[in-house]
């Protein structure tokens, strides 16, 4: 099993990868609390536990030092066009759901966390049926988002530049 996920990752003769590997597994086989189907699920913790290391890494930049008399202008000026999209965006996120569907997105797009984890969260005081109702809602909303950003970007109208 670990010899088959090792490719999947990099360089074959990467001693850290290896040890990552081998670390992910160990984590993985001390986590396992259920004892049915027992090698699937080593498999799936420890493929989860490898990859979402390294979308982390993947997607987190290098953080650069903001120096305001290099950076003279409006660091956060956007282009006209741009503006007008980023509005839209945040149009279409209120009229889906408002600061909860908000929050949501920012948790499972910025942060790596899913709709259920999210759920669990913000509503630990609640029972297991009204957690899952909520989880059950925000899922379809923040999928009615993304089709709408979808179709939003296809037409393209919106995100265009204004012709000069």
């Amino acid at each position: 099993m670990l010899v088959r996920l090792r490719p999947a990752l990099g360089d074959r003769r990467s001693e850290d990868l290896d040890a990552c590997v081998l670390l992910a597994f160990i984590e993985a086989a001390r986590g396992l609390s259920f004892r049915t189907y027992v090698a699937r699920n080593l498999w799936l913790l420890t493929r989860s536990r490898l990859f979402a290391e390294r979308r982390r890494e993947r997607r987190a930049p290098d953080l650069c030092v903001f120096d305001e008399e290099t950076h003279t202008c409006d660091p956060f000026g956007a282009q006209a066009h741009e503006r007008a999209a980023a509005a839209e965006v945040v149009r279409i996120i209120e009229a889906e759901g408002g600061e909860e569907l908000r929050e949501v997105l920012l948790a499972t797009c910025g942060d790596d966390s899913s709709v259920s984890e999210y759920v669990e969260r913000a509503y630990a005081t609640h029972d297991d049926r009204v957690r899952a109702r909520v989880a059950k809602r925000l899922r379809r909303a923040r999928l009615d988002v993304f089709a709408r950003l979808r179709a939003l970007a296809e037409r393209g109208e919106r995100f265009r530049a204004p012709a000069a």
